[in-house]
């Protein structure tokens, strides 16, 4: 196991929450990542006195407990190549009622904020105190998520009130319907994905939200605009670089192919392709998307009708030594302009980017029935974590095992296969239909700005890419088909023929803050720099290896076994044991007992073999029999 559990270490240890507001320069500055917190709310163990906001009753006391926080961490048919976390807790006042949300309206307005409705910032941290021997005591953290609060209801007794409340992440607040969408027909000009997305002057899909946010204040709307940025993070092949040319040849420069993607239709009279909500003029390769597009799946459209994404999901030697293809995922960084604070909205004006960063999924999303995975043996060497389970002897994390085992596993085709003939429209396949979206419904009586920038209560509604060919680049090739399965293949890759949940005890690895609020890892490594894994740049591998123990009749054991063990000698692990890789992990608080569930599924047709590719130990080579791995004949004492 490269990476220890390091809360291992402890004899004991208590988990200590704070909840606490954060200010518009604390937010823009993750200065509330280290030191003291101000404006606290909520601190476990009677912490952090003098840091608590007041009210008219002073500083109650409050008990924060059932914590859940849950991140998928891979993309997904509802989240688009976006993200999704939730975090969830209830919170104990005792003999009162109503007081918290005082203690809530007090942190907020110290912080700045109009009201605790009025989009403030809250923070969650945890940290791990206890002992580690009979003198010595540790801290493991902090951990911090910046959150907004979504919901907060509670229920009220002769004890005191409890409240349950619900959060997500800051910056998916630009998810939300009055953010994430386009609100009217755009037209979007350029040959490559930087003049399309970000840097045509006029008709880049930067600029039309940035003049659309500028017509809202000429029509007093509102008082500050939000500005609108797409940033291509880091080494990223589909920035500015020789591979991000749309993959289409326009007319004006010597291209005749008509389309080739059942269900698009071509308009003879206009020259116009119209595929879904988006029609293209190959004349001078503009893209046109209708309303209600959401950002993000007109980001992706754009990305995947590059020629890097053709070359990726097509040419083998771009697929790296653990068997990666260099893909993207989309994310949004917000900050706040903390001296605009808007009068009509309540609200301050936002700084939001979208963030395409580049993104390493294993080559077997998109796997043929006869080919074999590559780069497993390193993904193994590179996984950070390894579980030894079932007739082993060397489990020590795992609390509950189940394995879903799909024998008829059945893998839908797309209809529009790469080997289809252009020029066919066919209204029965690939029709534009909206998906489900993942809603969430906010505190009752947020405020929050329509379209025509009305204050008004809003519900928060996550617009997500969810919906993969709403638009697209016109003139398909057969490599760009295979470009378009290989993502809708990452976007379904959270089951497989062998998933997996694991409940185990709590792991700081598995506690992510990326992604959290304009924070960010700079490793395209499995772990972080803070040592939690790295959901954002790749995806995270777990080794899992159990034995299957035999169970034979008196005669033939003593033909076949003479010695009576269970295990014949030398045996490899299960074949179903092996290289998984992780989907969604929960984290659960409940009496300060710390346990998290993991997800995921095996990558398909691997060798078996352990992290190093070895067997397990066998009953020949005998351990002392307390080291743990030593598997004793049926009825003898050990």
């Amino acid at each position: 196991m490269a990476l220890p559990n390091i809360l291992e270490q402890f004899v004991s240890y208590n988990c200590l929450f704070t909840f606490s507001c954060a200010s518009p320069a604390q937010l823009n500055s993750q200065s509330y990542r280290s030191g003291p917190l101000p404006n606290v709310i909520v601190s476990s163990g009677g912490r952090d006195g003098a840091a608590r906001v007041q009210t008219a009753y002073g500083a109650p006391e409050y008990y924060i407990d059932n914590v859940s926080i849950a991140n998928f961490v891979v993309p997904t048919k509802g989240t688009g190549s976006g993200p999704w976390s939730k975090l969830e807790f209830e919170l104990f006042e005792p003999y009162s009622m109503g007081l918290f949300l005082q203690s809530c309206q007090a942190a907020a307005v110290n912080s700045g904020y109009k009201s605790y409705l009025d989009n403030a910032a809250y923070v969650l941290r945890l940290e791990f105190q206890g002992w580690t021997g009979p003198d010595s005591t540790m801290t493991v953290g902090p951990f911090n998520w910046l959150v907004r609060l979504m919901n907060a209801n509670f229920t009220v007794n002769e004890a005191g009130s409890t409240y349950k409340i619900e959060c997500f992440p800051y910056n998916h607040v630009a998810l939300s319907q009055q953010m994430n969408k386009v609100f009217n027909d755009v037209k979007l000009v350029g040959k490559n994905s930087n003049e399309v997305l970000v840097d045509h002057p006029e008709f880049s899909l930067v600029s039309f939200l940035n003049k659309r946010e500028a017509q809202l204040v000429n029509d007093n709307k509102k008082t500050y605009p939000d500005k609108y940025n797409i940033e291509f993070v880091g080494d990223n092949p589909y920035g500015r670089g020789p591979g991000n040319d749309l993959e289409f040849t326009p007319e004006s420069q010597g291209g005749t192919e008509k389309p080739k993607r059942a269900g698009d239709i071509y308009d003879e009279a206009s020259g116009k392709i119209i595929r879904g909500k988006m029609s293209i003029n190959p004349k001078e390769k503009s893209l046109q998307f209708s309303q209600d597009t959401s950002i993000t799946n007109i980001i992706d459209q754009v990305v995947l009708s590059t020629k890097e994404a053709r070359d990726r999901a097509t040419k083998e030697d771009l697929i790296d030594s653990q068997g990666r293809v260099t893909w993207w995922k989309t994310n949004v960084d917000v900050k706040l302009f903390d001296k605009q604070l808007d009068p009509k909205l309540k609200d301050y004006a936002k700084d939001i980017t979208f963030r395409v960063q580049p993104y390493k999924i294993h080559h077997s999303a998109y796997l043929s029935p006869e080919g074999t995975s590559k780069g497993v043996a390193a993904c193994k060497s590179a996984a950070q974590k390894e579980y030894n389970y079932i007739y082993t002897g060397l489990n020590t994390d795992i609390i509950k095992f189940t394995i879903d085992i799909k024998n008829m596993l059945f893998t839908a085709i797309d209809p529009n296969k790469v080997e289809d003939s252009g020029g066919v429209q066919n209204n029965s396949v690939n029709q534009s239909k909206s998906g489900p979206t993942m809603t969430s419904k906010q505190t009752a009586g947020a405020a929050a700005p329509s379209v025509g920038g009305n204050a008004a209560p809003a519900k928060f509604d996550m617009v997500t890419g969810n919906l993969p060919f709403k638009g697209g680049s016109g003139q398909t090739s057969t490599e760009q088909k295979i470009a378009n399965e290989f993502y809708m293949a990452y976007l379904n890759s959270i089951g497989n023929q062998v998933n997996l949940d694991l409940e185990i005890l709590g792991d700081p690895y598995f506690l992510p803050e990326v992604g959290y609020s304009n924070f960010h890892s700079e490793s395209d490594d499995q772990v972080t720099e803070n040592g939690t894994m790295n959901h954002e740049a790749t995806d995270i591998w777990v080794v899992v290896n159990f034995r299957t123990p035999a169970d034979p009749d008196a005669g033939a054991a003593a033909a076949n076994f003479p010695g009576g063990y269970y295990f014949p000698e030398g045996q490899s692990p299960s074949p179903f044991s092996g290289l998984f890789k992780v989907t969604k992990v929960e984290a659960r608080f409940k009496g300060n007992l710390f346990t998290q569930v993991v997800a995921g599924f095996r990558i398909p047709a691997q060798d078996q073999g352990g992290s190093g590719g070895g067997v397990f130990p066998t009953t020949t080579d005998k351990p002392e029999p307390d080291s743990g791995t030593y598997i004793n004949n049926p009825g003898n004492a050990i």
